[in-house]
This record gives C-alpha cells, sequence and structure tokens, in this order.
C-alpha cells in the first residue's frame, strides 16, 4: 500500500515538474520574442538609441534582434535550464581555465563550432548530424534543444532517451524512476515471494499441526502399548511365577515320581520275593490257605497302587506340558508387544526431527523477511531524500523565473520611457 501512495505520488510530481519546466521555457521564448530580458540591461545606451534613431518605425523589430543575439541572454536561458555542467565542461576541457570565461560563454561563442559538448548528457556534433535542420540553422544545438528540441522528442545523445530533462533535476528524476522501477519489481518479486513464504509457512503450520496431532496419537497409542505392555509383563511375571511354582511343583512330582518308581520298583520286588515265596509255599504246600488269599489281596492292593501312581504321572506330565505351552505362548505375545513399542518410538523419535527441520526453515524466511523489510525502508528514505532534491530545485527555478518576470517589467519600463523620448 505504501509503494502504491509513493508511486502516485511520484508521478503528480513528474507531471508538476514538466509543467513548470515548460512554463518556464515558453516564458524565455516570450522575453526574447519580444521584450528585452534581464541580461539587456548591460547592453549600452548608445547602442540602443542608435538603432532607434536609424529606424524608429522598426523599434521592436530591431530591440528583438539586438537582444535575441545577446550571448549574455542565451547564456542566462542555458545556464536557468539546468542542462550546462559547468564542472564537467571545465574538467573535459581544462584550456577554458586558462582563458577565464565563463563556460556557458565559451560554449556559446567557440564551444559549439568546435563540437563541444556541454554535458555528458548532450553531443553536440551527434546532434547536429542527427537532426540536419539544426545544422542548416545555424542554431545552437544546445540552445535549439532547450527551446524546442525537448518538447519535440528529439534525442540529445545517442544514449540518452528522446525528449529528456538532461538537467541534474531531471536525470535525478530519470534515475529515481529507473529506481522505483527496479524497487517496483523488486517489491513485486518480494511480495510474490513473502505470498509463497506465507502460503509455505501455513502449510508448514498445518504440517506442524497434523505431525503434532500424529504425535499426540502415537504418544496415546505409544502410553496405552506400554499398558498393554505393563499388563503383559505383569502376566507374564504372573506367569513367570506360575511357571516357577509348577516348576517346584513338576520337581516335587519328580522327586516324588523317582520315590513312587522306587517304592515300585520295591514293591516290585516284594511281588518278586512274594511270588518266589507264593511259588515256595505253593512247593511247601502253604499250610495256611487265608495266608495265601492275604498275600494275593496285598499283591492286589499293591498292583492297584501302582496303576494309580502311573495315572497321577501320566496326569502331572500332561499338565507340565500344558503349562510350557502357555508359557511360550506369552512370551511370543511378550516378544510382539515389545516390537511394536520399539516401532512407536522410532515414529515418534522421526517425527520430533521432523518438526525441528521445519521449524529451523520458518525461522530462516522470518530472516529473509525482515532483512527485505529493512531494505524497503531504505528505499524509501532515498526516495524521500531526491523528491526534497527536486522540490528545492524547483523553487530556484521558480525564483529565477519571477526574477526575470521583474527584470523583463523594468526593461519595458526604460523602452517605453525611451520611446516617448
Amino acid at each position: 500500500m505504501q509503494s502504491q501512495n509513493a508511486e502516485i505520488l511520484l508521478k503528480q510530481l513528474q507531471e508538476e515538474n514538466a509543467l513548470l519546466v515548460h512554463q518556464l521555457h515558453a516564458l524565455q521564448e516570450c522575453l526574447i520574442a519580444q521584450e528585452a530580458p534581464a541580461a539587456a540591461l548591460a547592453a549600452p545606451a548608445v547602442v540602443v538609441r542608435t538603432v532607434v534613431a536609424k529606424n524608429r518605425s522598426g523599434f521592436t523589430a530591431a530591440i528583438c534582434n539586438l537582444l535575441t543575439g545577446s550571448l549574455r541572454a542565451q547564456a542566462t536561458e542555458i545556464e536557468a535550464s539546468g542542462f550546462f555542467d559547468k564542472e564537467w565542461y571545465l574538467a573535459r576541457y581544462p584550456e577554458v581555465v586558462g582563458e577565464g570565461a565563463d563556460p556557458i560563454v565559451h560554449y556559446l561563442r567557440h564551444g559549439a563550432k568546435e563540437n563541444r559538448n556541454p554535458s555528458p548528457h548532450f553531443d553536440t556534433a551527434w546532434y547536429r548530424s542527427r537532426y540536419p535542420d539544426v545544422a542548416q540553422s545555424k542554431f545552437n544545438p544546445l540552445l535549439h534543444y532547450i527551446r524546442f528540441g525537448q518538447f519535440e522528442s528529439r534525442q540529445p545523445a545517442p544514449d540518452v532517451p528522446s525528449g529528456a530533462d538532461i538537467s541534474p533535476v531531471g536525470r535525478a528524476v530519470q534515475q529515481l524512476n529507473e529506481r522505483l522501477a527496479q524497487f517496483q519489481a523488486q517489491n513485486k518479486a518480494l511480495t510474490q515471494k513473502n505470498q509463497q513464504v506465507s502460503a509455505e509457512k501455513t502449510a508448514l503450520e498445518a504440517s506442524r499441526r497434523e505431525l503434532e496431532e500424529r504425535l499426540v496419537q502415537l504418544e496415546e497409542k505409544s502410553r496405552a502399548q506400554e499398558e498393554a505392555l505393563g499388563q503383559a509383563r505383569a502376566g507374564l511375571e504372573s506367569a513367570e511365577a506360575q511357571r516357577r511354582g509348577l516348576e517346584a511343583e513338576r520337581a516335587a512330582l519328580l522327586e516324588k515320581l523317582a520315590g513312587q518308581e522306587e517304592a515300585q520298583k520295591a514293591v516290585a520286588q516284594d511281588m518278586a520275593a512274594l511270588r518266589e515265596e507264593l511259588f515256595r509255599q505253593q512247593e511247601r504246600q502253604v499250610e495256611s490257605e487265608g495266608e495265601r488269599r492275604r498275600l494275593e489281596q496285598e499283591l492286589e492292593r499293591a498292583r492297584e497302587e501302582i496303576e494309580a501312581r502311573a495315572r497321577e504321572r501320566r496326569e502331572l506330565e500332561e499338565r507340565l506340558v500344558q503349562l510350557e505351552e502357555k508359557s511360550r505362548a506369552q512370551e511370543e505375545a511378550l516378544g510382539q508387544a515389545r516390537a511394536g513399542l520399539e516401532s512407536a518410538e522410532a515414529q515418534r523419535r522421526g517425527l520430533e526431527a521432523e518438526l525441528a527441520g521445519r521449524a529451523g526453515r520458518i525461522e530462516d524466511l522470518d530472516g529473509e523477511r525482515r532483512r527485505i523489510a529493512a531494505e524497503l525502508e531504505a528505499a524509501r528514505a532515498e526516495l524521500a531524500s531526491l523528491l526534497k532534491l527536486r522540490d528545492e530545485q524547483a523553487k530556484r527555478e521558480e525564483d529565477a523565473g519571477q526574477q526575470a518576470l521583474r527584470q523583463f517589467a523594468e526593461i519595458r519600463q526604460w523602452l517605453l520611457e525611451e520611446a516617448r523620448t
């Protein structure tokens, strides 16, 4: 918004400056064509009286011819235009310094004929060759450009645009326009870049929020997995405790089974001894039938006890197998839970690294935007100084015009008095 206001203000100032310059040149032409300029006051009164005495009816024409050809009037007009660079002229042609003449007067008398240039922005020889009508009229090239060429969009030099204001203020305004165009292009590029940065920043913010949401979800999932893992660990610890209890129970059962096996062996040995004894008793024809039945009952009880212990052993072995399968299943579930937790932790670390990288990129973009804003402020300050310089030059030109009008009134009064006499 500020750059647009500055551009509008600059255009208005340029239009006002062009109007003032045009009015000043028109005033100078009017002074030269109709009445005497301020410099004519220095003309000797004898010359004026002589001209009036010779041809009083052509008094006005004679005065115009005399004053139009006045070098001092032309020098004043050239100096008022600001198109002549005295310092540059003296530096380019140092022999003029030794002559002690005014640089503008020297140019009017000799410089233009010698194809010397009044400033680096006006080429005398090129202007004559480019516009043959100027060469044929024998008119001073710079004075022609001041009075007519600038408004006819003629070109003062090969590398200067047509109708250019080659005064310091004009060159400053032209440079200001060029810099303003560069500034506008740069501002447009910066605006586009700022829009891209804003869009990218918005996208990064959306991505950051999405990452934060995903991170929150992952953290919740991680907490849930940690809780599940804690429960699994608790279950595993419980299963481990059960397994240790079962192992202890198994060890006890194995010991008991070993004792039963030993007892079974002892019973078997007893049975063998009993068989032998039975055989011996049969051989001997045991004396008592009741004793035989008792031995057979004891043998039957021993067989039943051996079968019961064998069944108990099989049941213990089956229960031990079930406990081992359950323990393996719990260990597999615990391994899967640990793997899931490690994967979630890796994803969380990756998302944190990506979020940190994007935050750094946002900081770099903010630094670039601040640097561009500083350059913009510097350009605005320079524009203000150039506008101030243009205003000062316009004020000087206005003062010169007012002085010319006053001098015009004085010389007119003098001519009227002279005409009356």
